[in-house]
């Protein structure tokens, strides 16, 4: 499980940014992986 918040989503890189407390983890992923979880 991701824990955290989003912390914005580029769709020109498809780059994720989750943040949380303990440190801020980009994780590349597709738009169609993304709506998917939706």
């Amino acid at each position: 499980t991701i824990q955290g918040y989003i912390a914005s989503i580029d769709t020109l890189t498809n780059e994720l940014v989750l943040t949380n407390e303990r440190r801020t983890d980009r994780l590349v992923i597709g738009l169609n992986e993304l709506y998917a979880i939706e």
